[in-house]
């Protein structure tokens, strides 16, 4: 299966949620899926080996790495980021699409992109997220 992840950590990064970001693609990649992480960047990649990065990590398995620019100063960022993500996501054609991003996966559903969208609490109601749809 071809599987995009989602998600809004950047990468590289030490902080908790982009390890479990790059150990769940390596794991989908383990189990033989054509994995492709899209993350947000206000810069591109720094340059260092893709095989550096993922040995960083401790990963087994490898897998595609795409970043989608975002100008840190333009407004509703997050949500042109969303809008950019799902556009790179219909051009890989994937089987689904694996989300830890909220605004990139409610476009996402509302183009009837199958998805799996993993939450850690419930999103409040001024979340941006929920509220640039309406």
């Amino acid at each position: 299966m071809k599987i995009v992840y989602f998600s809004a950590s950047p990468i590289p990064s030490p902080a908790a949620n982009s390890v479990q970001v790059m150990k769940m693609c390596s794991a989908f990649a383990g189990l033989g899926h054509d994995v492709h992480l899209v993350v947000p960047s206000a810069m591109p990649l720094p340059a260092v080996d893709r095989n550096d990065l993922f040995r960083r990590y401790g990963l087994k398995n490898s897998f595609n790495l795409h970043t989608v620019p975002v100008d840190p100063g333009q407004k509703k960022k997050k949500r042109v980021a969303a809008i950019k993500m799902v556009g790179l996501a219909k051009e890989l054609s994937p089987d689904f699409i694996y989300g830890r991003n909220l605004a990139a996966a409610l476009i996402a559903a509302s183009e009837g992109i199958p998805l799996f969208h993993e939450l850690h609490h419930l999103p409040r109601a001024e979340n941006e997220s929920i509220t640039f749809l309406e």
